[in-house]
């Protein structure tokens, strides 16, 4: 086992909290990069398997990672462009697996344009779970595990209330807070969308 060195803080890190309210700031978009580096695993369980290769064009939100077992997830390109390479590549968490490089160009099919309602409210349960499992959603709060696992648990017991967690854990995050104060309707939107799939299925929070 490895020796590291220790640092005595008395009392820890406490970093200034800057969170600040949002008032009339507008959210911005994020810069557009040249390259994306997509890593195949983003999510509990194993790497999705790369279908894509050098040369191959790609589209914004196009499958170019298939889930590989029961906790592994969908991956998408995040930019339109092409794939410069695929290679062995390290996150920022230290794990390595296969990731496609992809050089932007070309034209953004849904990010900056105005998107239609999704009438949700026609579709059968399995419906919803069966898109969410195909757009390779997962949970953020540091398992990855993807979320239609969540979702399609049979039920012991009915959950009787939906709670949307919007508190950040970091004194400098307000990502939550901004977008639940800018984009309430489509927050609401999204958490009728979950209270009504548990509702009228089987499923249960976990």
């Amino acid at each position: 086992m490895k020796k590291q060195r220790s640092f005595l803080m008395v009392g820890g890190v406490n970093p200034p909290s800057v969170k600040l309210s949002p008032g009339g700031e507008r959210i911005a978009n994020a810069s557009i990069p040249a390259f994306a580096l997509i890593p195949m695993l983003q999510h509990a369980g194993s790497p999705a398997v790369c279908l894509v290769r050098p040369g191959d064009r790609v589209q914004e939100g196009m499958l170019i990672g298939k889930a590989d077992g029961v906790r592994s997830a969908n991956v998408h390109s995040s930019i339109p462009g092409t794939v410069v390479r695929v290679e062995q590549a390290t996150g920022a968490d230290g794990t390595a697996s296969v990731s496609a490089l992809i050089e932007f160009g070309g034209e953004f099919a849904r990010t900056g344009k105005p998107r239609e309602r999704n009438e949700w409210e026609m579709l059968p349960p399995t419906d919803l779970l069966g898109r969410i499992h195909s757009s390779g959603v997962v949970g953020l709060g540091g398992g990855l595990l993807p979320t239609h696992l969540k979702l399609g648990r049979q039920a012991v017991h009915k959950a009787a209330f939906l709670i949307a967690n919007g508190v950040e854990c970091e004194p400098s995050l307000h990502a939550d807070v901004s977008l639940m104060r800018k984009k309430a309707g489509r927050s609401r939107s999204e958490c009728s969308s979950a209270r009504e799939s548990w509702r009228r299925s089987t499923w249960s929070l976990p």
